[in-house]
């Protein structure tokens, strides 16, 4: 069962890796590269590469942090020798290769050598020549990369129909819906670039096509899916200036919605969506005479939705109430100003109920968390049944009446959530936005479950909580919760169960959730700290002591993630 925390060695750094790899700590990082370069060469091949790749990662991570640019040097040189170990696994060393060119182009950003460029292509190049690999597309598409910042420097249009035509070759290859949106979005922006630079309006059409498909493919919840959507407007108003077609506008039209209604408001590119949208309402007024109504109270009120949503942000990082009070002034006044029947009316309601619920939440404020879920409940009432965003809504209700739930302790606010959930899961059934459905659907079960001790809700709780963790599985936003809520969800059932294998289901997800979540989240030290809970877990009911080990590992990791002057520090 193991010797204890550490029995050599490379078993100290494989210990001090999994800390540093979970923390933005740098003591926890560079403990772990003193540990990796102190290492002997291992007569394992396998192992060796292993720990050269990770000490390469480790490296990497230091240079970003300290800018120091030897850290990348000596990055590039680790990953290198695993590459060279790696001559008979051609898998492994097309990985490594990929790996050392996307190092090289990051080296190239901070030295501007083109000796590194070339340098950098000839590995990117060298990870595609390796046998088939199943990341054959993800591969080129760093090749693709690569070649258009090749083209950025040199003006020289070989490398940008290189770039074309590995672009094409990811299209191909690209083995899921993921790739695939990644593939056409790469190939959609170097065809752009290539009839700015040629004046081929020819190629636009198919730049035109492969955006939509991306954007087709690509989960409403993406974080991608806003780079996607511009992507498309830019390139259906060059295809607008080169023609003048009005169904072309009308699509430019409703993607520059669709766009300004994706983009939060606190998010800095929210101001120029809008900008752009304004623009293209203009055209579209002065093409077909059809100029929306004027209002200036509208046009305010969208200021002021906005502004409800900055303050409300401004709180949450600052702690001041008084930026609370404002941006719910501000949201009420929106609200106020906007008829019903305004197409905007239901977006600026929900901004107005999550500043609502920021304080309810936030202060204790149970007032403010009843009024969110009334507000909310009419920005669900006054979308349509066809509009993307009713779902949003729907699901954002739940959620709020979740929250009235934990305040309240009523339960017939969680039954509610419950139907409002599976409601907007239902509608959701093959979108993107149902991971994020149906994950919430089995947070409210849960709580049902934790109330009543119905085995049955927990084990429905469960089978969803699987389900939009599988269905997220590309997704970045939001899928470190996800597996933290499975994890959850798992551990109350080998509470009633006492099966390992639950158990064991509960580490991974947890585990996977601690890898999946940024340095910076704020939510980084509670979910290793819930690792290192359920690893202890298993050492005190099956006494495995490297389930001890690891949830040593995983408690250190959450100190050192946990900031200086948290209360939570003393605790983690």
């Amino acid at each position: 069962m193991g010797g204890g925390p550490a029995d050599g060695p490379a078993e100290r750094f494989r210990e001090a890796f999994r800390v540093a790899r979970h923390s933005a700590d740098p003591a926890s990082i560079e403990k772990a590269i003193d540990l990796g370069r102190a290492l002997p060469a291992a007569e394992d091949g396998a192992e060796r590469r292993t720990i050269l790749s990770n000490l390469g990662g480790l490296l990497q991570t230091r240079y970003h942090q300290t800018g120091d640019f030897a850290f990348l040097q000596e990055a590039v040189r680790a990953v290198t020798e695993a590459y060279l170990l790696a001559y008979e696994n051609p898998e492994a060393s097309a990985g490594y290769a990929n790996n050392i060119g996307m190092l090289l182009h990051t080296a190239f950003q901070r030295n501007q050598d083109r000796e590194t460029l070339a340098d950098a292509l000839s590995w990117s190049r060298a990870a595609i020549d390796e046998e088939p690999s199943t990341k054959r597309a993800f591969y080129l598409g760093n090749l693709v990369v690569a070649l258009r910042t090749s083209f950025t420097v040199t003006e020289d249009l070989a490398p940008l129909a290189e770039a074309a035509e590995h672009a094409r070759a990811a299209v191909a290859c690209s083995p899921d819906d993921a790739s695939t949106a990644r593939s056409l979005h790469f190939l959609a922006v170097v065809l752009r670039d290539w009839s700015q630079e040629t004046g081929e309006t020819g190629v636009v059409e198919e730049a035109v096509d492969a955006a939509r498909r991306a954007v087709e493919l690509t989960p409403a919840g993406s974080s991608d899916v806003l780079d996607r959507l511009k992507n498309l407007a830019y390139l259906l108003d060059d295809h607008y200036r080169a023609r003048g077609a009005r169904n072309v506008l009308a699509e430019l039209l409703r993607v520059r919605q669709t766009l300004v209604a994706h983009t939060p408001v606190t998010d800095p590119r929210h101001s120029q969506n809008l900008s752009e949208l304004t623009t293209t309402e203009r055209d579209w007024a002065a093409l077909t005479g059809e100029r929306p109504k004027a209002n200036r109270g509208w046009e305010r009120a969208d200021t002021e939705a906005e502004a409800c949503g900055r303050y409300a942000a401004e709180f949450l990082r600052t702690r001041d109430p008084a930026l609370l009070d404002r941006a719910i002034e501000l949201g009420r006044s929106a609200a106020a100003a906007t008829p019903a029947g305004h197409p905007r009316r239901s977006v600026r309601l929900d901004h107005f109920a999550s500043a609502l619920a920021t304080r309810g939440e936030e202060l204790g404020d149970h007032a403010a968390l009843a009024e969110a879920v009334g507000v909310e409940r009419e920005a669900v009432a006054c979308t349509s049944e066809g509009d993307p965003l009713r779902v949003r809504f729907m699901s954002n209700l739940a959620v709020n009446l979740n929250a009235l739930f934990h305040a309240t302790g009523d339960l017939a606010h969680v039954m509610e959530a419950i139907d409002v959930a599976r409601r907007a899961a239902e509608a959701t059934a093959g979108q993107g936005e149902h991971p994020r459905s149906l994950g919430i659907l089995a947070v409210v079960l849960h709580n049902r479950f934790r109330v009543t001790g119905e085995l049955r809700v927990l084990s429905e709780a469960v089978d969803h909580a699987r389900e939009s963790v599988r269905l997220g599985a590309h997704l970045v936003a939001g899928q470190a919760q996800r597996l933290s809520n499975l994890g959850a969800m798992l551990s109350d059932r080998f509470t009633r169960t006492g099966r390992a294998s639950v158990l064991d289901e509960a580490i991974a997800a947890h585990r996977a959730a601690a890898e999946v979540t940024a340095d910076d989240d704020p939510g980084r030290a509670l979910r290793l700290a819930n690792l290192g809970g359920v690893l202890g877990m298993a050492y005190e009911k099956f006494g495995d002591r490297n389930a001890l080990r690891d949830a040593i590992a995983a408690r250190r990791a959450s100190v050192a993630a946990t900031p200086q002057d948290s209360p939570r520090r003393t605790t983690s």
